[in-house]
């Protein structure tokens, strides 16, 4: 689906990919994920190691999403897949399982201010095409 729509930061969002990693505690059985967030094919947030898998990591996306203005408002009740779709933006999601010292603890998000800049740079532009 191609859209031409811009969003609240004056780009057009084609594609997002959330790439988690996962460890599991064995002895008490718990799950933990950390995520890089990738939008038209630019790394633009980690999101630290937390406690549940691929959901809980898609709800931390969303808000994030939110915060910088790629989606519109807040809406807990519609999964980040349908909210894209909806917006025609591509979603795409990969996990896999690593030891905790190979997950992502500390990183780096953008703001608004700084997605939108690397969103528009020229040399992204250039790249694009």
């Amino acid at each position: 689906m191609n859209n031409e729509t811009p969003n609240a930061l004056g780009v057009v969002i084609r594609s997002v990919f959330l790439e988690c990693r996962q460890w599991r505690d064995r002895p008490a059985g718990e799950t933990y994920t950390s995520a890089r967030l990738w939008i038209n094919g630019r790394a633009v947030a980690y999101l630290p190691l937390q406690y549940g898998g691929l959901d809980n990591m898609e709800d931390t996306a969303g808000l994030y999403l939110e915060r910088v203005g790629v989606l519109p408002g807040p809406d807990g009740y519609r999964h980040l897949a349908r909210r894209l779709r909806e917006l025609g933006t591509d979603y795409y999601t990969a996990t896999e399982w690593r030891t905790r010292r190979e997950t992502w603890r500390d990183g780096e998000s953008l703001t608004a201010e700084e997605l939108r800049e690397e969103l528009t740079a020229t040399y992204y532009r250039a790249v694009a095409i």
